[in-house]
């Protein structure tokens, strides 16, 4: 995915590898524009992620950093907590996150009509007609 324009202090790229389950495996952040001549990998730039054999992720490294970050599941897996920056992560009871130590997160679905919208704190962070859910 090149990233070019205003928003950008400069063009550069991601290249993203996936591993024998198409899960996530490396993430190159390149100053570039060309795919097949990326350039060289910025800084930060350098993303590379681990899973069990379920599909949980359990580490996420950048740039080879000695302390990676790391992830703590329960038994239905959920996160409960990363290293690296550290987060206790809780749920409701139905499985909804509702707080990373630092947010509150409050989830509510509104059905009105002809659209659905889920929203946090009173902010709608998705929204979708039921005609678009339905295609």
């Amino acid at each position: 995915m090149v990233y070019t324009g205003t928003a950008f202090a400069a063009p550069h790229l991601f290249k993203w590898g996936y591993n024998e389950r198409n899960e996530l495996a490396t993430a190159d952040r390149n100053l570039g524009t060309d795919p097949d001549s990326p350039g060289n990998v910025m800084t930060p730039g350098d993303y590379d992620f681990t899973y069990d054999p379920i599909g949980n992720r359990t580490e996420t490294n950048v740039d080879n950093d000695q302390n990676p970050m790391t992830y703590t599941r329960n038994s239905v897996n959920q996160y409960t907590a990363t290293t690296y920056p550290t987060e206790s992560l809780t749920y409701d009871d139905d499985g909804n996150l509702t707080s990373d130590g630092k947010y509150r997160f409050i989830t509510e679905c509104v059905s009105a009509g002809d659209s659905i919208a889920v929203r946090n704190e009173g902010r709608s962070i998705y929204s979708r007609t039921k005609a678009a859910l339905a295609a």
